[in-house]
């Protein structure tokens, strides 16, 4: 009888990308966790996290697990994760930090800040002009 070989390789299996791109999320998760143990500032890493905390499959996954690992990522300069920052606060109806990380994205030239920042302005309404 002959072998037939799986299409996703072994190596494949190993890769946390590649799992969190099929939706593998508890596979994704796990590699990405061994993944930061070894290297620690890898920003990628921890915006995956970020995601994966923010939806729901990682472990414990709260809204504050979620913008710890978005912080992280934009200290180690994944500067599309302050998008992401943005985007949790004004779905949690916290304006003033959507507005504010939405221009920390624009400043950085991320893609779609701009939006992110109007929406954020419009949504404060007024009391826009007391934050600053």
């Amino acid at each position: 009888m002959a072998k037939v070989r799986s299409p996703v390789s072994s190596a494949d299996r190993a890769d946390p990308y590649l799992a969190f791109e099929r939706g593998e999320y508890a596979l994704a998760f796990a590699g990405l966790t061994e993944r930061l143990e070894r290297k620690k500032k890898d920003a990628l890493a921890m915006h995956h996290m970020g995601w994966l905390s923010e939806n729901g499959h990682a472990g414990e996954a709260t809204t504050d697990t979620a913008k710890e690992w978005y912080r992280k990522a934009v200290e180690h300069g994944h500067h599309a994760s302050a998008l992401a920052l943005s985007d949790l606060a004004y779905t949690l109806g916290e304006f003033e930090e959507a507005y504010d990380w939405a221009c920390f994205a624009v400043g950085k030239e991320v893609a779609g800040a701009h939006d992110a920042r109007n929406r954020a302005y419009r949504a404060a309404g007024m009391h826009l002009q007391y934050w600053r």
